[in-house]
């Protein structure tokens, strides 16, 4: 679902993840697990943050090598954690996507305006 408008602890949240991302597209997806694969690949690349809500740390997945044997699997989204995505496409900046338990979304988008599809 696409954001309008984040909420104070989003950008906080933001921030902390990523304090040179200056866009204004933000979307949240619902998930138990997240591929976390990073490496550039013709000028796009997608960097993973994971991001502990309450002690607000922050956790950077290590770039991954698409050349090697040992790639890592899906990471599984505890309770009370959020994997935050910053993508790249093209080498211009397209957008921050927050992965969420289901179970978590109402509470972590309270405050957000979300974007309503007719």
């Amino acid at each position: 679902m696409k954001i309008k408008k984040i909420s104070p602890k989003l950008q906080r949240i933001v921030s902390i993840c990523f304090p040179s991302y200056k866009g204004r597209k933000w979307r949240a997806e619902t998930r138990e697990q997240k591929s976390c694969l990073s490496y550039w690949d013709g000028g796009s690349r997608d960097s993973f943050v994971v991001l502990d809500l309450a002690t607000m740390k922050a956790f950077p997945v290590p770039e991954t090598n698409p050349f090697s044997n040992n790639r890592p699997g899906p990471v599984q989204i505890r309770p009370g954690t959020v994997i935050v995505e910053n993508s790249i496409f093209m080498g211009k900046p397209s957008g921050i996507t927050f992965h969420v338990r289901p179970e978590d979304i109402a509470a972590f988008l309270e405050g957000s305006e979300i974007e309503q599809k007719l």
